[in-house]
């Protein structure tokens, strides 16, 4: 029951949720919407499993126990901030960091098995098909309604994913997954898994996002590389670049050309440096313990006095964690990150990746997933609190972090 539940979570109920309409309780209220009360669920059963079976939390690893302390800084920030332990910052807090994070243990426990992480590849595999079709209808639509494409994606709300860059990055996060899922056959038929990657390919390309097309690249280029297919790479590069000239000749005919145009990219750099060395300043006077939770979005009058608007976003999540939680905070946040980069490496440098091949793949789909996320959150700061992307790199993480664990545990035990 807890991995279809978990399945329906991260692969499934996103995808519900864009064509559902949003609740409106009234002020004070939060919205609940499918993946809110779905993944409430999933941490109900998961401590009421907990309870009845005993068994013990999976906080057996430095990754699990790192992102527990994050979780605890961000709550106790708050008392340091301009904000107010209300219910709306409880709730938030809770969805955005504890949802994530209870989320996660319960894939470090379901992801010790190789037919759990088969199966979730597969379904996500089918998830990420529907919502490249989705991708490719909302592009088409914004071809005839001659609107630019990201406004049509930010329009239609695009439920929790967000806008298109939201979209593109949960894309190019399961590329990795479905090149291992054709590497294992668990489409039966090669052609289908083929088929399935081309298709994220053409939803990624949909959603114009800048972020996603060079991600895209980097993510099968990397992938490709630690299982030398060096010959792939090439292809890989030819279809990409290839790719971007189409998109670029068909936003020259719409509204969308402007986000290809050296002097809008120029303009958007210099804004994104401005507001990072807003966010440096903010950590200068403030290094130990940051300006607290929002610290950056409530300060950000106080740095840009002539702003028409009087608070902002980094979008940058490393920016916005230095300037909120100073360096107690940055410090566990970069190792969410890093450790298991960190752990990776050091299974494909050494003997055990050759006895454990499950550990091996799992370490090639981390390394190929975590950098792409990376990049593409130095220019999004709302993608760390965005659940439903979070939960699905913490999904991954947990692939290698569980059968590392798992592989240590065997090899004391002999």
């Amino acid at each position: 029951m807890m991995l279809y539940l978990y399945i329906l979570l991260v692969c499934y109920i996103p995808i519900v949720e864009i064509f559902l309409p949003k609740t409106n309780f009234g002020a004070g209220i939060p919205d609940i919407g499918p993946v809110r009360f779905t993944s409430y669920v999933l941490v109900m059963v998961f401590l009421l499993n907990i309870a009845a079976t005993k068994k013990n939390i999976p906080l057996n690893n430095k990754w699990s126990v790192n992102l527990l302390w994050f979780s605890i800084i961000v709550l106790l920030s708050v008392a340091w901030s301009k904000e107010s332990f209300n219910a709306s910052t409880i709730a938030a807090i809770f969805d955005s960091v504890y949802v994530p994070f209870i989320v996660s243990l319960i894939a470090l426990d379901l992801f010790k098995e190789k037919e759990n992480v088969d199966s979730f590849v597969k379904n996500l595999c089918i998830a990420v098909f529907f919502l490249s079709l989705i991708s490719l209808y909302m592009l088409l639509f914004a071809s005839k309604s001659n609107v630019a494409e990201d406004e049509v994606f930010r329009s239609a709300g695009f439920g929790k994913l967000g806008n298109s860059n939201g979209l593109a990055i949960f894309l190019v996060m399961a590329i990795p997954c479905i090149l291992y899922g054709i590497k294992q056959n668990i489409f039966q038929k090669k052609i289908v898994g083929w088929l399935i990657l081309f298709s994220v390919y053409g939803g990624v390309i949909c959603t114009v996002s800048r972020k996603g097309l060079v991600t895209m690249f980097l993510a099968t280029s990397i992938y490709f590389f630690l299982t030398k297919q060096f010959g792939k790479i090439l292809i890989c590069f030819v279809f990409s670049l290839g790719a971007i000239i189409l998109l670029y000749g068909y936003s020259t005919h719409n509204n969308s050309a402007s986000r290809f145009e050296k002097d809008e990219i120029e303009h958007q750099l210099s804004g994104r440096s401005n507001m990072a060395l807003a966010g440096v300043k903010m950590f200068i006077s403030s290094p130990i313990i940051g300006k607290g939770y929002r610290g950056y979005h409530n300060n950000w009058k106080q740095y840009f006095p002539f702003s028409k608007v009087d608070k902002y976003s980094a979008h940058n999540i490393f920016v916005t964690a230095l300037a909120n939680y100073g360096v107690i905070g940055f410090v566990p946040f970069m190792a969410i990150f890093l450790y298991p980069v960190f752990v990776s490496l050091k299974v494909l440098r050494s003997r055990i990746s050759f006895n454990n091949v499950l550990l091996n793949d799992m370490a090639i789909i981390c390394i190929s997933t975590v950098p792409c996320f990376m990049i593409n959150g130095y220019f999004a700061g709302g993608l760390f609190y965005n659940p439903v992307i979070m939960i699905l790199l913490y999904s991954i993480i947990s692939f290698t972090i569980s059968a590392y664990t798992k592989s240590r545990h065997e090899r004391t035990t002999l």
